[in-house]
C-alpha cells in the first residue's frame, strides 16, 4: 500500500487498477487504504479481480451465481470506480455480465451487511494469496 501511495505522490499516475472484491477487501482493503487518495487526486479507478481472480488453474473463485451478482454489485458500488474489468472468455460470460449490468441495483444495507460477513469468512479461508499485507 505504501508503494502505491508513494507512486501517487509523483503526480504521474492517471490510472489505478486495484483488486476490488468483497473478499479481498478484508485482506488488502484498497477501498479504505488507497482509494480515498486516488479519488482525491482524480486518478481513474479500474476494478480488477472482481470475481476473485484466478486461483491457480481453478479460474474465478466467485463464479457461483449468488457470488457473481454480489461481486459485481459490490464493485460497481465502490465510490470512484470508473470501470470493472471482468476478463470475459466466452459469449456466455458476456451474456451473463450484460444481464448483471442490466439488473444492477445498489446493495441494500442488509445485503451489504450479509456480504461483509460472507467476505470475512471467505477471506479467512483464502488468506493473503497475492502476497503479504503491508
Amino acid at each position: 500500500m505504501a508503494r502505491v501511495l508513494r507512486a501517487f505522490q509523483t503526480g504521474e499516475i492517471a490510472l489505478f487498477m486495484p483488486i476490488l472484491n468483497f473478499v479481498e477487501r478484508h485482506i488488502y482493503d484498497f477501498e479504505a487504504k488507497v482509494l480515498p487518495e486516488a479519488r482525491r487526486r482524480n486518478i481513474a479507478i479500474v476494478a480488477m479481480k472482481v470475481l476473485g481472480g484466478a486461483n491457480g488453474d481453478a479460474g474465478a473463485r466467485l463464479s457461483a451465481q449468488e457470488d457473481y451478482s454480489a461481486a459485481l454489485r459490490f464493485a460497481w458500488g465502490v465510490p470512484g470506480v470508473a470501470v470493472v474489468n471482468l476478463g470475459m472468455r466466452s459469449p456466455e460470460e458476456l451474456r451473463q455480465a450484460l444481464a448483471a449490468a442490466k439488473a444492477y441495483k445498489a446493495l441494500s444495507a442488509a445485503e451489504s451487511k450479509a456480504l461483509t460477513e460472507r467476505g470475512k469468512r471467505l477471506a479467512a479461508e483464502w488468506g493473503a494469496t497475492r502476497g503479504p499485507v503491508s
